[in-house]
């Protein structure tokens, strides 16, 4: 319905469109995460988790329970077939216009954002993601500071109890 509204996905993906400084573009937050990978600064298996539980989380608010609930699954199913192309382009848009990249490349490279523990980092990440692309969908706009990027943030001090709360228990590390 607003398909000519929306700018060309190159212009998504060149970062030619406003947008705040540093988050538009691609091409930039892309250079910056492979120089950190290179560095060994940025953890690449942190970046993916996060971006991954991300986009399935914004996948998943994108339509909205009470709108799915009062159709019936066929005709739920009926529409995402019809439509496949349409409904990614959407998405795309979402996860392309929000502040994720970013997030995920500079402020996951900052030191003592992560937790420690292998663990703690994986659950530390998903919540991120999750509350990110909540933040995102129902309220971002609004924030000062993006939503991903105000999510980690909030979160950041937390890293030390995600540590404590998910550590592998050894008879090393016993109390």
């Amino acid at each position: 319905a607003f398909a000519g509204q929306l700018p060309g996905i190159e212009a998504v993906l060149l970062g030619a469109l406003p947008g705040r400084t540093g988050l538009v573009s691609l091409a930039g937050i892309l250079a910056g995460g492979l120089y950190l990978a290179y560095r060994y600064i940025l953890r690449p298996r942190s970046v993916a988790l996060f971006l991954i539980a991300y986009g399935v989380m914004l996948g998943v608010l994108a339509f909205p329970p009470g709108v799915v609930m009062r159709s019936n699954w066929q005709e739920w199913y009926r529409l995402v077939a019809m439509f496949p192309g349409e409904l990614l382009t959407l998405l795309a848009y979402l996860f392309l216009n929000s502040d994720a990249l970013f997030a995920a490349v500079f402020l996951l490279a900052l030191p003592g954002t992560e937790p420690l523990t292998p663990r703690g980092r994986r659950v530390f990440l998903v919540v991120a993601a999750i509350g990110a692309a909540a933040l995102t969908r129902y309220g971002g706009a609004s924030l000062p500071v993006p939503a991903a990027t105000a999510t980690l943030i909030v979160l950041m001090p937390t890293s030390g109890w995600f540590d404590a709360l998910f550590a592998k228990r050894s008879w090393l590390n016993r109390r």
